[in-house]
């Protein structure tokens, strides 16, 4: 890539291939914790994601 498109064109690209990847751990972070908290408690777990929390 490097020799391709040149110094700046591949850092560039590298900052948003890793800003791409940030958000993908993000959601599966996220995708993770929701599993393990309706694991946890599986008899509530639909009426506690869809209540409102006050």
């Amino acid at each position: 890539m490097l020799q391709k498109l040149g110094a700046a064109e591949a850092g560039y690209y590298f900052v948003a291939f890793q800003i791409a990847a940030l958000l993908n751990s993000v959601s599966t972070a996220v995708g993770e914790a929701v599993f393990a908290e309706v694991s946890s408690d599986p008899s509530g777990s639909v009426n506690s994601c869809a209540a409102p929390r006050r």
